[in-house]
């Protein structure tokens, strides 16, 4: 998620225009408040489900819980005051949260969204019912704007302005958030949390965190919105008003820094005009809806974004591994370098057994692995090699068995504290960040190892070590341009496992999307079934090419080779044939057995006599 300054700017000219924008619209400057208010809730929701893909139904239960308790304190504990009752409701729902997050995220997917629509469904029963203590149907009066330094805030502009400075400094507090090394972790969850594990974060207290800081957030934004009314309802902790907070979320855009808060923009101007009329205006919100999760999932910022992509240059990348060049006798970089711990094994197993119900996947594993050298698991498909690098690695604790790591019984940890003390894992299939580039995957992996991986306050370009790491890291693999690569390498690895079929890091979507629509402007525009279409790829030297991939109705799938297909005359077949000739040369393979290998490095390991790895890729026997 990119955001800069300028994005803090725009924000602080919003709140200043917006009174007397809303004004001249025949507007009231309680809207224009609430809707400041409506923006800082959207964007607290937005920590978890735009940054971290927790998806929230009831959110809206810390608005209201942070409205009740600014109200009730005040009433009963803080009489004429504003600010202790307003700390009080923050604070409870702070803590209130994080017991909450302790029990709900133990779910994950569907069930935790199941989860926070419970629980909002829950406290709006009790307020609803709760007659004596928070009013009921009737709601919760009495909440003043006493005078706070001399100054009044029961005046309409006073109390604007008071939000409005309120909200842009929640504003810049989440700014900061973002761009802090947790941000960027929170980022690699909602990409790939089982990745994110597997560099070293122990992603529940992250996600712990989110959750926390998100209800608090959104505590702020209740207990300006019970000021602001001097009311307080069970309203808010319904499930209708927490799905009206998720809609302004996509409707906006929740992959972008301001987007909930331009979606919160227009939730109110389309409810306060469409609500003149017809009293029916949530179905055509509702349709509306719908309608940016079908087609702009972006939301209003991609809508945006695809209007002036006419007007922006059109920068079209090759594969981030094309541009690759390994400089020859570079040393291993020293932040990799493991010391030397002896003749002995590094990383010994005895007696591993692990069984799923009646199917016994791994029966009595002895092994061990020497520093410095390459050791490989072959067999066939369901023989447990995989199981087994699993049990190594702690995504499966064994049912019996030891795994001791320099001596350290490591059996049963979890897979962020295995690798915290020296075991690197990557996957048969890439397993990547998607969304991220590949200097940000490796800066990822770099700052794992770091003490300030969970900081909150700092930012995580500022982290000067890191940076230089990264950069030695991808200096190392040839990768000034590319960017790419090497993500299993920065462990300080005992070992680092890998499957045989690994590949290099793909180029970002919106640049292999860029390359095929190139590429379809060269290509024939005729598509039909046996005579097929083009696919976009990139030669050795990184230049786009195309060539044909057909497909066969009766079998529902393509081959991108054509095997089988109807061979017929193209136009531009000069560049097919240069494409094929291309292609022969990457040793692209199809078929061969599995395998996976013990050791440092890509396709296969090994060591050069003096001490680093170094790295060469086999194809699969034919």
């Amino acid at each position: 998620m990119k955001h800069g300054p300028a994005s803090l700017l725009v924000a602080a000219g919003a709140f200043l225009i917006l009174p007397f924008a809303l004004g001249a619209a025949g507007l009231t400057l309680t809207t224009a408040t609430d809707l400041v208010i409506f923006a800082v809730a959207c964007m607290g929701l937005n920590i978890l489900v735009g940054n971290t893909g927790l998806v929230s139904f009831g959110h809206g239960a810390f608005f209201g819980l942070g409205a009740y308790a600014a109200a009730l304190s005040q009433r009963h504990w803080f009489p004429g005051e504003i600010v202790l009752p307003a700390l009080f409701s923050v604070g409870f729902v702070a803590i209130v949260a994080t017991i909450a997050g302790f029990l709900i995220l133990r779910r994950r997917g569907v069930y935790f969204s199941l989860l926070t629509l419970a629980l909002t469904a829950m406290l709006y029963a009790i307020a609803f019912r709760w007659t004596a203590f928070t009013g009921g149907e009737s709601g919760l009066g009495g909440v003043v704007r006493p005078l706070l330094l001399s100054i009044d805030l029961s005046g309409p502009w006073t109390y604007y302005w008071t939000v409005a400075a309120i909200g842009f400094g929640v504003i810049c507090l989440l700014w900061r958030f973002h761009r802090s090394p947790v941000g960027s972790v929170l980022i690699a969850v909602r990409e790939n949390e089982q990745r994110a594990r597997f560099i070293g974060y122990a992603t529940d207290r992250y996600k712990l965190l989110a959750f926390a800081a998100s209800a608090t957030v959104t505590a702020i934004a209740g207990t300006l919105s019970v000021f602001n009314h001097r009311f307080a309802s069970a309203d808010p902790l319904s499930v209708q008003f927490s799905g009206e907070l998720l809609a302004m979320v996509v409707i906006g855009g929740m992959r972008s820094f301001l987007g909930p808060a331009l979606g919160a923009l227009f939730f109110i101007l389309f409810r306060e005009f469409l609500s003149i009329w017809t009293p029916h205006w949530l179905l055509l919100f509702g349709l509306l809806f719908m309608g940016f999760i079908v087609f702009s999932p972006t939301g209003l910022v991609g809508v945006a974004e695809r209007l002036i992509a006419p007007w922006r240059a059109r920068v079209i990348e090759a594969a981030a591994m094309a541009a690759r060049e390994i400089a020859a006798g570079l040393p291993l970089p020293t932040t990799l370098l493991r010391e030397s711990g002896g003749t002995g094994p590094v990383l010994v197993a005895r007696g591993l057994f692990k069984s799923f119900g009646g199917i016994r996947a791994v029966h009595g594993i002895d092994l061990d692995v020497r520093d410095r050298t390459l050791h490989a698991l072959i067999g066939p498909n369901g023989a447990g090699k995989t199981t087994a690098f699993n049990l190594l690695s702690g995504l499966y604790p064994p049912d019996e068995g030891s795994i001791l790591l320099d001596g350290r019984s490591i059996a049963g940890l979890k897979p962020e504290d295995i690798t915290r003390a020296g075991i690197g894992r990557s996957f048969q299939i890439t397993n990547l960040f998607g969304g991220l580039s590949v200097e940000e995957n490796v800066r990822l992996a770099v700052q794992a190892r770091h003490r300030e991986r969970f900081a909150v306050w700092t930012g995580a370009a500022a982290l000067a070590d890191v940076n230089s790491e990264t950069a030695e890291c991808l200096a190392y693999l040839g990768l000034y341009r590319a960017r790419g690569g090497g993500l299993a390498l920065l462990r300080r690895p005992a070992g680092a496992r890998h499957g045989a079929r690994a590949r290099g890091l793909p180029a970002r979507p919106a640049a292999r999307r860029a390359a095929r629509r190139a590429c379809r402007r060269r290509a024939p525009s005729h598509r039909r079934a046996g005579q097929g279409h083009f696919r976009a790829y990139s030669d050795p030297a990184g230049r786009a090419r195309y060539r044909p991939g057909f497909s066969d109705r009766r079998s529902g799938h393509g081959d991108e080779r054509g095997r089988g297909a109807p061979r017929r005359r193209r136009r531009g077949g000069a560049h097919q044939r240069e494409g094929a000739r291309d292609l022969h040369r990457l040793g692209r393979r199809r078929g061969g057995g599995e395998a996976e290998a013990v050791g440092g490095g890509s396709d296969r390991a090994a060591d050069d006599g003096q001490g680093r790895h170094v790295l060469r890729q086999e194809p699969h026997p034919q």
